[in-house]
């Protein structure tokens, strides 16, 4: 895997993919193609967000991990002590449940957590409800993120702690689900 550093520019074309994508939960974001064309969208977010004065992991993907270390200058630690965390494939229950959600005092603490996903389009309906979830929002999930939904679900019930999360697609759409939103089976 190659990745090269973001110009400003290109990372504040995926700080505004991102952004939008929180603002409006459950809508579908296409990050910038250019960059998704030349490196894995699963690496633009960590790219983009962390440098030296945030943390982060990548568990499943430790080249991947180097790599961001090495050209953002973040720091890898432990998922549990983590600003983001990177999945490459929906995370089992165990690992949303021990990644920071911050505290009433301090939710900024809460991790942001980015789950790759083959795509937006799945076997499992999920309605969405929540600050800025439009009418009748919904998520289609494969069965595999199902259980990483329902652990999602567990690590956002007492706000203002909790987790963001972004799903990034293997073509470069982004799916926010802040902390704020619910997401409920159909």
């Amino acid at each position: 895997m190659t990745l090269s550093a973001l110009s400003s520019r290109d990372s504040t074309l995926v700080f505004r993919s991102l952004l939008t994508s929180l603002s409006s939960p459950g809508e579908k974001v296409p990050m910038p193609t250019h960059l998704c064309e030349t490196m894995p969208p699963r690496a633009l977010p960590l790219l983009a967000l962390t440098d030296i004065e945030t943390t982060f992991c990548a568990p499943d993907d430790p080249d991947l991990e180097a790599e961001v270390a090495e050209l953002t200058g973040s720091r890898v630690v432990s998922v549990a002590d983590a600003n983001f965390v990177l999945c490459s494939t929906p995370p089992p229950h165990e690992l949303v449940l021990h990644v920071g959600r911050g505290t009433p005092l301090h939710p900024e603490l809460g991790c942001r957590l980015i789950v790759c996903t083959e795509s937006h389009e799945g076997d499992v309906a999920m309605r969405l409800t929540g600050p800025g979830t439009r009418p009748n929002a919904n998520l289609s999930v494969s069965a595999s993120a199902d259980e990483f939904i329902a652990a999602r679900n567990i690590a956002v019930a007492h706000p203002p702690s909790g987790i963001d999360c972004w799903l990034v697609s293997a073509n470069g759409v982004v799916v926010g689900l802040p902390r704020t939103t619910l997401v409920e089976k159909r």
